[in-house]
């Protein structure tokens, strides 16, 4: 008798072990979709998947071997998607995608260990994503973009270890694109292309320490009133920034302040007719190079202490004015 117990007992425990190798998948069609996962622990694994008006999504897994992927997809111009997927320790891996939304936002919070993400918006208006890997963090990667869209705004939040960011907006009408990035081998770099007459961009990126590198690039296909600006904030370290921008508004800042290995470089080019550069770097090897060649020119670099090797500034054609300071 206590030998039966004993094994149903421990059929009983293999059974609960087993169940929490977790899986989900859900799929739904028509009208007033809400799907929801919550998932504990173990190899947890969810996919949603839905099409059809009012939308709404939301997997939390908390521990292990975390996977999630959502896809909504409408052709509704006043539909309203809304993915959220929470994960907070281990493997890490969400995948969300929205396709034709009146309006649509992705959230991604991954907190520890292997994080990526990757989240795309296509063909909506008034798109928002938000990936933010914080707290434990680790291995972060993070990538987003938005195409043929108007109203777009997005923005990565890494902080600590791996990080690298890539985000992107293409064929955009008003478009906002951060990055902000706190500590250790931080990448980042944005992309961004204006649509049609009147658009408006803004990049901005934020690294605070460590392997820094930052490439923003922004060009306005459209003709007149395009309002490009760009901005990159670096803190310390290995630190290099480097900008493009071809369009009409232009206006580009680099400032690293804090020291170390410091590098910039602007261009903007001659379609950029409101051209505007400044580039500010407060310690140790610093080195410029700014190119200007069309319109309004201007151009300010200053660069206080430590190497100041060399700084380089080219300008073309029409309202040029230049300013260089080095001190030491």
């Amino acid at each position: 008798m206590k030998k039966l117990f004993l094994c149903a007992l421990a059929l009983t425990i293999g059974a609960i072990g087993f169940a929490q190798n977790n899986t989900s998948t859900v799929s739904q069609n028509g009208t007033n979709l809400t799907s929801d996962v919550i998932q504990d622990g173990s190899t947890n694994n969810a996919s949603q998947n839905q099409e059809g008006y009012w939308h709404n999504a939301y997997v939390k897994q908390v521990g292990n071997n975390n996977k999630a992927v959502q896809n909504q997809s409408d052709n509704h111009p006043t539909t309203q998607g809304m993915a959220t997927i929470l994960q907070v320790g281990n493997g890490n891996d969400a995948n969300q995608y929205q396709k034709n939304f009146g309006q649509s936002t992705l959230d991604a919070t991954q907190r520890g260990n292997g994080n990526k993400s990757v989240q795309i918006q296509k063909n909506g208006h008034g798109n928002t994503g938000i990936v933010y890997q914080g707290n434990g963090a680790n291995n972060n990667n993070a990538r987003q973009e938005q195409v043929s869209s108007t109203n777009n705004f997005m923005k990565a939040i890494q902080s600590g270890n791996g990080n690298k960011s890539d985000q992107k907006q293409d064929g955009s009408l008003h478009g906002i694109a951060n990055v902000n990035q706190s500590g250790n081998n931080n990448e980042a770099y944005q992309d961004q292309t204006g649509g049609a007459w009147n658009s408006v961009g803004e990049l901005l990126i934020k690294q605070s320490g460590n392997g820094n590198l930052a490439i923003q690039d922004q060009s306005s296909l459209g003709v007149g009133n395009n309002g490009n600006y760009a901005s990159i904030d670096q803190k310390g370290n290995g630190d290099e920034a480097r900008q493009y921008q071809y369009g009409d508004g232009g206006n580009a800042i680099i400032l690293q302040k804090g020291g170390n290995g410091n590098y910039g470089y602007q261009r903007q080019d001659a379609a950029s007719t409101l051209a505007d550069a400044k580039l500010t770097q407060n310690g140790t090897n610093n080195w410029s190079q700014q190119w200007q060649y069309g319109s309004n020119n201007m151009s300010n670099v200053n660069q206080t202490g430590n190497g100041m090797w060399s700084s380089k500034v080219t300008q073309h054609g029409a309202g040029n004015t230049n300013t260089v300071t080095q001190t030491n």
